[in-house]
């Protein structure tokens, strides 16, 4: 079991609002210590532990212009930011909450009853800041140029859910691609270097919350509480685990990439262990390593936090973290992990 069960608890400054993927984490190796940022309703909040005591900072406000939708750190050339996503505006600030860009969309003012709004960032090499519409498209920025627009890309139909690309973390492959999901269930795999759609999946008919690289694998969470991994490689299915009894909505892996983390609406955080097999049919087996429920409460966020596992749960000022502990056998219980 590679968690303890023995949970702690990380005062917030304001309960987490319901939505998916409501939170992001950095971990700060020299300085010993974690900052979180999460949602509610409007306002972004950061909530920074160290030595086991908590301080918060409310980083942003969007109550004039609507919803925060998402709100994520992402580490670009070696340094952190944050970017917000809402109705109508991206925010993107310092970690110090210094703002250094605040995007409207296109029809700001020409669609009042249906604004755009922003969900589902990523960052991808060399250069591009990757922001998600609830008309479909994806809004690049540029990072080397004071993150001036770059031509948006399209290809769903629908709101996008979530973006995630395998330049972002230490399980980089040699071709750097990003993917996107929408309320669909459509997932588009891009080539990040042309910025054009490579693979078209088709496989869930309910929104998919979260997506996740590991090396030639890309995971998927959707909201039938299913499990799936696909393969860059052969562009096919690989696995299937029907993992939780509700929706799933956040997923993530640990920088490693040996561990999987999923929450969902039915109060259960689960992590899976990812090992490769040499067998070509059976490209990895997915053991269940640790289970948590935490009584009467949905579960909306996770993220690897050091050497913790951190899970935001809605309506609630208390991140639960799970400790981390000495290495055991996984539990007998592995996912189906064959090609489909």
């Amino acid at each position: 079991m590679p968690f303890s069960p023995q949970a702690q608890q990380v005062a917030l400054a304001a309960s987490a609002s319901f939505l998916p993927n409501n939170l992001s984490a950095v971990y700060d190796e020299d300085a010993d210590t974690t900052a979180f940022v999460y949602i509610h309703n409007a306002t972004v909040w950061q909530t920074t532990l160290k030595n086991a005591k908590e301080t918060h900072r409310q980083l942003c406000v969007l109550s004039d212009f609507g919803s925060v939708f998402q709100a994520s750190f992402l580490i670009v050339r070696g340094k952190p930011m944050i970017i917000v996503a809402g109705t109508r505006h991206v925010v993107v600030t310092t970690t110090g909450g210094d703002v250094m860009v605040d995007q409207k969309s296109d029809d700001f003012d020409t669609e009042i009853e249906d604004p755009t709004f922003f969900r589902g960032i990523a960052f991808v090499e060399p250069n591009s800041l990757l922001i998600g519409t609830s008309k479909g498209k994806i809004v690049r920025m540029d990072v080397d140029s004071h993150l001036n627009r770059m031509p948006d890309l399209e290809g769903h139909d629908c709101p996008i859910v979530t973006i995630a690309s395998n330049t972002n973390g230490s399980t980089v492959m040699s071709t750097p691609r990003f993917a996107s999901s929408d309320e669909s269930g459509v997932i588009l795999v891009w080539d990040a270097a042309t910025a054009k759609p490579v693979w078209r999946i088709t496989e869930a008919t309910v929104p998919v919350n979260g997506l996740a690289f590991r090396g030639d694998l890309l995971f998927s969470g959707d909201a039938s509480g299913a499990i799936q991994a696909f393969s860059m490689e052969t562009r096919r299915k690989v696995m299937t685990a029907n993992a939780h009894a509700r929706s799933i909505q956040a997923i993530a892996i640990n920088p490693s990439g040996t561990l999987l983390a999923t929450v969902g609406l039915d109060a259960k955080a689960l992590v899976w262990l990812i090992r490769p097999v040499d067998d070509p049919q059976v490209p990895l087996k997915f053991d269940l390593a640790f289970t948590a429920t935490i009584k009467d409460r949905p579960l909306i966020g996770v993220q690897f936090a050091g050497e913790s596992l951190a899970v935001s749960c809605f309506d609630s000022y208390k991140l639960v973290l799970f400790p981390s502990k000495l290495p055991e056998e996984p539990s007998p219980k592995t996912a189906e992990a064959g090609p489909k």
